[in-house]
């Protein structure tokens, strides 16, 4: 099974580990020797001993632990039984840690070296071997939990992001039908009442071209504003064919602006928006101002809403809102008062959709 081949996976930094765990205790007594009498009385030969005595242990308890950790996930996962999981891999790790040491300190006692007092060199090198293997086992099982948790964060902002991205989606394909709705039924309008067919013909030019742009953005999540601008020229020139003498438009952005980013077909939702509620008429034609300062742009229009409004769904504005949001962008500000302004944020680059607590609410 793939935990009982756990040297071939061993990498360059477990056989680093094992020999920095096998070099500490050495160090370690060598260190209080300097500490307390100013020189450490081991011989050479003792020194080289104790390296390879304990790299014969680290080497046996980490293989040993190592194993325990891949059978245990396995078959005890801490995320289904940790209770089950703990106690298991505290008393495994003990039985099988402590046998490993008594085998080699027995043989070593044998073939290499004698003490005075057996009992107790089994006593002192068993207690001081299990706490450095618990002491081990702390930082894999912490490190391994770190990794779960970053996992686990990952797939949750992964699965957010693609519903509010699906959200984004649903909301951006609102618009485009809206859009060709009311531009059908302005050909309609030609062909039945004012039976124009020359402007009809030139409207649906001028339509087909206009589509095929917003499709070849469809899949964008911001524009640059000078791009967009000049889709919003393309589309009030299908409104001078609606309204000839009746609708004013006047753009004046600073160059600096140009080059930030929008939500796509933002601008042209919110001049149609302004077309569809208010009054417009040869006599009294509807001025719709589109300007930028510190860095947000306004669409601003006298405010002469229609005696009977429309028919609609009354979510283009919270469509919006809702679509800035999303994008982790500033909100959409509204001024109603002798003139509707509305401020749209301009972005310094192009966003990424991104996680916020405020993006969830809704």
């Amino acid at each position: 099974m793939p935990y009982f081949r756990t040297m071939a996976y061993f990498r360059r930094r477990d056989y680093i580990l094992m020999l920095i765990i096998s070099c500490f205790p050495v160090i370690f007594f060598v260190g209080l020797d300097l500490l307390y009498y100013g020189e450490s009385d081991q011989p050479m030969l003792l020194a080289i001993y104790s390296v390879v005595y304990s790299l014969i242990i680290t080497a046996g308890l980490y293989t040993i632990n190592s194993l325990l950790i891949g059978w245990l996930k396995t078959r005890y996962p801490w995320q289904e039984v940790p209770l089950k999981r703990l106690i298991l891999e505290f008393l495994l790790s003990f039985i099988f840690s402590t046998a490993w040491q008594a085998f080699v300190i027995f043989v070593s006692l044998e073939t290499v070296t004698t003490v005075s007092n057996v009992r107790t060199h089994y006593i002192n090198n068993i207690v001081f071997g299990l706490a450095i293997t618990y002491f081990v086992l702390l930082i894999m099982e912490g490190v391994y939990f770190f990794k779960l948790w970053r996992d686990s964060l990952t797939r949750v902002q992964r699965m957010e992001k693609q519903q509010l991205q699906t959200q984004l989606d649903q909301l951006k394909a609102q618009v485009q039908p809206h859009f060709l709705f009311n531009s059908l039924n302005t050909l309609s309008a030609m062909l039945e009442v004012e039976q124009d067919i020359p402007r009809a013909i030139k409207f649906i030019d001028e339509f087909s071209l206009l589509y095929r742009r917003i499709l070849e953005k469809k899949d964008a999540q911001t524009i640059p504003l000078h791009e967009e601008l000049r889709f919003v020229e393309a589309y009030l020139l299908l409104q001078k064919e609606r309204f000839p003498n009746s609708l004013k438009v006047t753009i004046d952005v600073d160059e600096e602006d140009m080059n930030r980013y929008v939500l796509p077909m933002a601008i042209q939702e919110l001049l149609e928006n302004a077309i569809k509620h208010n009054r417009m008429s040869k006599s009294e034609p509807l001025h719709i101002q589109i300007y930028s300062q510190l860095h947000h742009l306004f669409i601003s229009n006298p405010n002469r809403p229609k005696q009977v409004q429309p028919k609609g769904t009354s979510t283009g504005l919270a469509n919006l809102d809702h679509r800035l949001r999303l994008l982790g962008a500033p909100r959409l500000g509204i001024e109603d008062g002798k003139l509707f302004t509305i401020c749209l944020p301009l972005l310094p680059k192009e966003v990424e959709l991104k996680i916020d607590e405020d993006t969830t609410e809704s």
